[in-house]
């Protein structure tokens, strides 16, 4: 409970038109003050002609309580008897009741406090307490004991007071209470302090009409201790526990969440319950706006003297800023592309765009809390809702926990803290009902309370989340808002297209250097790239090459190594066709390969041949190699292929044997189906049992696997 707690009243069930008040928790039920009749033939008045207060008990039965409740009558007498209070294991009483029990006198009967004590399932007789009036000239009454039964708080009208009646208390040292100890002018007035009770965490709820801040009557204050031990000072209770009547004679329950009081707002001493129904909330986030303003800044890249670059940053919305570092304001929600360009002065072209990155900019759909970071106690602080921006539902109720988890409710509220330290604030939502039922969310935030009169409270809030300082905006490092990189490397994609282009096609005829082709699926483009450098400077002369051979797309870009590797196809070197041509002249030379007749193995004199073959392969090695077998008409067609076949695998085995890589030869046998002459002579026959070499390009290579493709295809 606070000074600003929201929550419900509801007068109890077991009212009678009787004075019903004070209200205790005992075991399953209550314990409370009545001065109703407990017995149809017998009537007690006091002095002043007045029904006198017993107490009663009343059980629950579920979440309500019984009908009738039963008197207390262990410790009945003919006098008043009431408040009461327990100890945590219930054992232990201590009630207010007359000081002389068995008969009123005509002189004053004063008030004092009784101790009985459960013994198996009776009451003991009440022992007097030892600091009640022994002269009977004042009161003492109202006892309220700590969980821990080592405190016990009472109020009484003894001299010494801060006003008509003073809240004290009493510690048990060694099994006896101490003296009676004021508790000083932060809880007590000039008025009656009365009904004190013990709540969750050592707070202390007490009634007074001594307290300029009240309205009519007795109304509900709190209090508790600093950590030094001193009472902060009280706090008023707001409607509806507090009324323009006399509100008195709170408890509150264990759990904080409800209680009961007392109050003649309905013409008569009634008890009343008040409850909090308060959504719980988990997983609660740090409060957070939006950011849109981050500071970019890229210390990768080294800056050459020697190289005529300049750098700018584009930042995905139209602007732009000049230099490796900047500072830049999005305007709004949304995905911004951001990169850093760098420029060659000489041709005025973009060599380069690195440090590539998408920044999201989205609502963070919970709560914000907008409030002053540090604030002084005891002042009203101000916190509120009104930047909260939900995309997913339409909020109903704010709920907010502050404090000593003290609860309330609305889009603003006002607070004050009575002690320094570090406070959470959690703000937690509810939508208004949907398809989905009732959604929550919520969000927190630390708030700093300081002991200092002088201290001049933070701003905590500005604009688009930046601090403002002298006009100048601190925006947050962007590497704090974009996924974190894995090592990356730098290289030139000099061509992009939507249909693969065959390493062999003329149009790589320029291009010395190995080329790499990777898929994006993305957006579905085959790019191809030369050149891979940790750093972006060691391009610069491939690049100026590639330009000045008239690849004018040609572009320096960063990638992560790991996703750069995922998406390449291929890796080779383009041969062009007139080298090709050249190079399969050459490699045939050595093509005079032998065999035992109508044999597949080698003779050992084609070793020569064959190891020249490899040779070329091993320089060069990236070409792919085509072993093709025939034979003469000699025998049957089965026989001519199966020979000739086999005898090309034996010469691509003898090569594999040597170090080549099984997957960059082809090896085929044609049987006697392609004839170099006529088979009508030996001569012409010898001619026809040969082995040819031919070097492939990536189209004959692309043609040659869906032949082979189609053969399997047939052959099932």
């Amino acid at each position: 409970i606070c000074r600003a707690q929201d929550f419900e009243v509801e007068e109890a069930s077991f009212n009678s038109e009787y004075s019903d008040y004070s209200p205790v928790p005992y075991k399953d039920g209550l314990v409370f003050c009545s001065d109703r009749k407990s017995n149809v033939f017998v009537t007690t008045l006091d002095s002043a002609n007045n029904f006198t207060s017993s107490l009663f008990y009343i059980e629950r039965n579920g979440d309500k309580f019984k009908d009738r409740p039963e008197l207390f009558r262990d410790v009945a007498s003919f006098m008043n008897e009431g408040p009461a209070c327990f100890s945590a294991e219930g054992d232990v009483m201590y009630f207010t009741s007359n000081l002389h029990r068995t008969s009123f006198s005509k002189k004053q009967n004063r008030l004092g406090i009784y101790r009985s004590e459960l013994i198996g399932s009776e009451w003991s007789d009440p022992v007097p307490f030892e600091f009640n009036s022994p002269d009977n000239t004042y009161d003492v009454a109202h006892p309220a004991l700590t969980a821990d039964g080592k405190t016990l708080y009472f109020s009484s009208n003894m001299d010494g007071g801060y006003g008509e009646a003073d809240i004290y208390m009493c510690v048990l040292e060694n099994g006896q209470w101490s003296e009676p100890k004021n508790l000083g002018s932060k809880v007590n007035t000039k008025g009656h302090d009365l009904f004190p009770s013990v709540g969750p965490k050592g707070r202390l709820y007490y009634s007074t009409n001594g307290n300029d801040k009240g309205k009519h009557g007795l109304d509900v204050y709190f209090s508790f201790t600093s950590e030094t031990g001193r009472w902060m000072p009280a706090m008023r209770l707001n409607e509806p526990v507090n009324s323009e009547f006399d509100d008195y004679g709170l408890v509150v329950e264990a759990s904080g969440e409800e209680g009961y009081f007392s109050s003649d707002r309905d013409g008569n001493d009634n008890i009343f319950k008040f409850f909090f129904e308060y959504p719980k909330f988990e997983d609660c986030e740090e409060s957070a706006k939006p950011i849109f303003c981050y500071h970019l800044e890229e210390s990768e890249i080294q800056q050459v003297d020697t190289l005529p670059f300049t750098y700018y940053w584009d930042f995905g919305d139209g602007e732009r800023a000049d230099g490796l570092i900047a500072d830049h304001c999005w305007p709004g929600f949304g995905s911004y592309d951001v990169s850093l360009n760098v420029v060659d002065t000489i041709t005025g072209l973009v060599y380069a765009q690195v440090s590539e990155a998408t920044l999201s900019i989205e609502k963070i759909n919970r709560p914000y809390i907008t409030s002053m970071d540090t604030v002084k106690i005891n002042e009203d602080v101000v916190m509120n809702a009104y930047e909260t921006d939900m995309d997913w539902y339409a909020i109903e109720e704010y709920y907010w926990t502050v404090g000593d988890d003290d609860r309330l409710r609305g889009e603003e509220i006002i607070y004050q803290f009575a002690v320094p330290g570090t406070y959470r604030i959690q703000l937690g939502v509810e939508s208004v009902p949907n398809a989905f039922g009732v959604q929550k969310t919520c969000s927190y935030k630390d708030i700093v309370v300081v002991d200092d009169p002088d201290y001049v409270p933070s701003e905590g809030d500005a604009p688009l989340a930046m601090r403002m300082i002298d006009g100048l905006a601190l925006p947050n490092d962007i590497a704090d808002a974009v996924p974190v990189k894995g090592p990356s490397i730098y290289y030139i994609e000099f061509e992009k297209s939507e249909e693969q282009i065959p390493l062999s096609d003329p149009y790589f005829d320029k291009i010395s250097y190995e080329i790499t082709e990777r898929y994006n699926s993305d957006d579905s483009l085959y790019r191809y790239s030369v050149g891979e450098s940790e750093e972006v400077a060691n391009l610069y002369n491939v690049y100026r090459e590639l330009l000045d051979s008239g690849y004018t797309n040609s572009i320096v870009l960063e990638r992560e190594i790991e996703a750069f590797e995922d998406e390449v196809l291929t890796r080779g070197t383009h041969i062009r066709e007139e080298v090709r041509m050249e190079m399969n002249r050459q490699i045939n030379k050595f093509a005079d390969i032998r065999f035992a007749t109508n044999a597949y193995k080698i003779d050992e004199e084609s070793y020569r041949n064959l190891n020249r073959v490899m040779s070329v392969m091993m320089m060069e090695p990236d070409i792919q190699l085509k072993v093709s077998a025939f034979t003469d008409d000699t025998g049957t067609d089965y026989f001519n292929q199966n020979l000739s076949t086999k005898r090309a695998e034996s010469v691509r085995d003898y090569l594999v044997s040597k170090g080549i890589n099984e997957k960059r030869i082809t090896a085929i046998g044609y049987g006697s189906s392609r004839p170099k002459v006529a088979n009508d002579s030996e001569a012409g026959r010898a001619k026809n049992r040969r082995v040819e070499f031919e070097i492939l390009s990536d189209y004959q290579i692309e043609k040659h696997l869906a032949e082979e493709e189609l053969k399997d295809t047939d052959s099932e």
